[in-house]
């Protein structure tokens, strides 16, 4: 155990999390403790952040007189502020505690020594500004070349520019030792797929989760700790420290343990239906160094979406996200929580059902044992039940899933003889659209009018992209729906689709929730049924 008096400390940075994952921080923190560091103070932050707990720590020691030196590997990798730079000088002078650089010499002491470090420090903070604006002309250009972003979502690599399937095998991306025998020699993109296929074989995300989890023991991979994985700062104090370090928090990460939060961000990203992204989450604000800062996901209705930016490498097609969202949404409105365990306790009807007096939902309120074993089951109106409606006859959900098939058989013919092809108009926006951007080229050629130019055109060619999916979407929601009135008229007896036959009854709820919109109940009988034709 070291002397907490005269110790040597070090100090090393890096800027972003993936240089410390790539061994940029380890490799500092390595050469340090070889130096002859007794103890290392480490942070993931930017030079020109003022507030970084690890340096904190550095002035701190110093201050109460335990540091007897001061080691780094470069000036660069202690700031860029020339506040900071000026504290420390004062610091190290009044305690005389030397600052050495291991790549380079820094001596604080004399006032060529300050000096010389103050211009490093100026260069140093001219080169953050410099990034900073080069990094924003890059985000710019991704946007108007539709090149990928940031966010490559799991499934994915980036290569050439372009998003692509990850076809590096699941042991590649493995920390070492990790044993991967439960996933059959699949590349990530194909465990990527059959996540995906799970998810939509169970139709509910917490249940997808639970299958997945256990189908490839991912449980091992959930003890990590979550203050630790956040941390962005390090203390070390020997190799074994190091070594810990770079198995816990700097091996090879990939997400494997699946999480409700996480499945549900991942199969929403717009990358797997070979979409790219933009402006996805709200800007708060700026940090210490200039920095900006990014708080919580907007609503997907308000991302700028770049569509069919590789439509040759997707995961999960259109018509199966909109499956997908509608399962889930409806899911969400109708199932508790308790009823994800319990699937026997849902129900054809379920948020199906209005009152045509108030306009309030109908719950079901009750069920009754009959003679024969069977159970009859009775809704009632939520309006009633609050006190807010005179409504209180039930309706027996046997009867209204009956008259409902009926009504399908009767009315078939209407969506049998709907036209098959869309035709593709153009929407008033895009119409909008195209007469500024005719009004901004009759202008001329002006080098100042070419970025609104460029953004124009690569509005009205998202919008027509849209329009076009839109189509396609409602075409083979059509067939879906086509399909499934063939099996209804298909249907007979009625008996054999008794809720009680649960395979039957999963085949109701899904004709009901793709073919019915609502259904209107007066005096416990149907009044209207609403189709969902859109």
């Amino acid at each position: 155990m070291v002397s907490i008096m005269g110790i040597i400390l070090g100090y090393a940075r890096v800027s972003t999390e993936d240089q410390a994952y790539k061994v940029a921080l380890s490799n500092q923190v390595e050469r340090l403790l070889n130096s002859g560091c007794d103890r290392v103070y480490s942070d993931i932050g930017s030079r020109a952040d003022d507030n970084r707990e690890g340096l904190a720590n550095v002035i701190r020691d110093i201050e109460s007189g335990v540091a007897e030196e001061i080691r780094i590997v470069a000036l660069s990798r202690l700031t860029s502020s020339p506040t900071t730079l000026e504290r420390l000088s004062k610091i190290v002078r009044d305690y005389k505690v030397p600052l050495t650089g291991l790549d380079e010499t820094i001596d604080l002491s004399s006032v060529d020594g300050e000096f010389t470090a103050i211009l490093q420090t100026a260069f140093a903070k001219r080169e953050v500004g410099t990034i900073r604006l080069r990094s924003a002309r890059g985000h710019q250009s991704k946007k108007n070349h539709s090149r990928p972003n940031a966010s490559v979502p799991g499934g994915y690599v980036v290569v050439d520019r372009k998003y692509c399937l990850d076809t590096r095998l699941i042991t590649e991306i493995m920390p070492e030792g990790t044993d991967c025998s439960l996933f059959g020699g699949m590349t990530v993109s194909e465990y990527a797929r059959q996540c995906i296929e799970i998810l939509i074989d169970e139709g509910s995300i917490a249940k997808a989760v639970k299958t997945i989890n256990v189908k490839y023991d991912l449980f091992r991979f959930e003890g990590k700790k979550r203050k630790e994985l956040k941390a962005n700062t390090f203390v070390i104090e020997s190799v074994e420290d190091l070594e810990k370090l770079k198995v816990k928090r700097f091996a090879k990460r990939k997400l494997f343990f699946w999480t409700h939060d996480n499945m549900s961000r991942w199969f929403r990203a717009p990358v797997l239906r070979g979409h790219t992204p933009y402006n996805t989450r709200y800007l708060k604000g700026t940090d210490s160094a200039g920095r900006k800062i990014y708080g919580a996901s907007k609503p997907i209705s308000e991302w700028e979406i770049h569509y069919n930016t590789h439509p040759d490498q997707i995961l999960l097609t259109e018509l199966e996200y909109q499956q997908l969202e509608n399962r889930i949404s409806h899911n969400a409105k109708i199932w508790a929580f308790h009823l994800l365990k319990q699937p026997e306790n849902r129900y054809p009807l379920s948020g199906l059902l209005r009152c045509a007096k108030c306009g309030h939902g109908m719950k079901g309120c009750g069920t009754k044992k009959l003679k024969d074993g069977s159970t009859r089951r009775y809704y009632q109106c939520k309006g009633y039940t609050k006190g807010v409606c005179d409504a209180k006859k039930t309706a027996k959900a046997g009867e209204i899933q009956k008259s409902i098939i009926e009504f399908l058989k009767n009315e078939a013919h209407v969506m049998f003889e709907m036209p098959d092809a869309v035709q593709l108009k153009e929407s008033s926006e895009i119409i909008e659209l195209k007469k500024q951007l005719d009004g901004i080229e009759k202008l001329g050629c002006n080098p100042a009018l070419s970025q609104a130019i460029a953004d124009l055109k690569n509005q009205i060619r998202n919008l027509q992209i849209l329009e076009k999916q839109s189509i396609t979407l409602s075409k083979q929601k059509r067939t879906e729906q086509l399909e499934l009135l063939e099996y209804v008229q298909s249907i007979e007896p009625w008996e054999a689709l008794e809720p009680q036959d649960s395979f039957k009854k999963d085949d109701l709820i899904r004709i009901f929730q793709w073919l019915i919109d609502y259904v209107e109940i007066e005096d416990g009988k149907i009044k209207e049924i609403k189709l969902n034709l859109s």
